[in-house]
């Protein structure tokens, strides 16, 4: 009896080990962006005039940052003066 009692040991042995691998630990869940939602709402309320006006009553308007483009000064070769 013992060698079938160390048999059962070792396979339960190696059951949990095998088994320990697939568990895993507490996970990092991400946060849903709610920048999303609220650019989403903002694009749908541009549709009409009446969601336009109850969105600009909810929420406060959102500065859109337009970059500008940074005129670079031509260089010209200049003849030397004789």
């Amino acid at each position: 009896m013992s060698g079938l009692l160390k048999i059962l040991i070792s396979f339960v042995i190696a059951l949990l080990v095998l088994s320990s691998s697939t568990v895993f630990a507490q996970g990092v869940k991400e946060k849903a962006d709610s920048i999303s939602i609220y650019k989403n709402i903002q694009e749908y309320s541009g549709k009409n005039k009446i969601t336009r006006f109850f969105y600009q009553l909810l929420f406060k308007p959102v500065v859109v940052v337009k970059e500008t483009k940074v005129l670079k000064k031509k260089e010209y070769l200049k003849a030397p003066f004789q």
